[in-house]
């Protein structure tokens, strides 16, 4: 990786630039010209999220489906309804899936 990283330091970056529509078009062009590692890091790194809101919103539903009162929810039960949550994110607007969500779990819990 320490040999790639100065090889590639003295090369511009702009040849591999030129003519690619996006990152991973660059990261092609790059590995192509002998730099796999740092390439293959290049990548990885782009699928690591930027933003840790959509775990944090799967906490807060975990959450609002096991209180206290509902500490039986068994793991196979509280696992369907985060993946039916998420199915329901996908579908509709964030105000209707809270809405959805927490009628799924009332349900459940009935």
């Amino acid at each position: 990786m320490n040999n790639e990283l100065i090889r590639f330091s003295g090369r511009s970056f702009t040849y591999y630039k030129k003519d690619k529509k996006n990152s991973l078009q660059i990261w092609d062009r790059v590995e192509n010209d002998g730099f796999v590692l740092l390439s293959t890091l290049a990548k990885t790194a782009q699928t690591l999220p930027t933003s840790s809101a959509t775990i944090e919103q799967s906490f807060s539903l975990m959450k609002l489906a096991k209180t206290d009162k509902r500490s039986r929810l068994s793991e196979e039960n509280l696992q369907a309804l985060m993946l039916t949550s998420q199915y329901y994110r996908e579908k509709f607007e964030s105000r209707e899936i809270s809405d959805i969500s927490i009628k799924i779990i009332e349900d459940q819990v009935l």
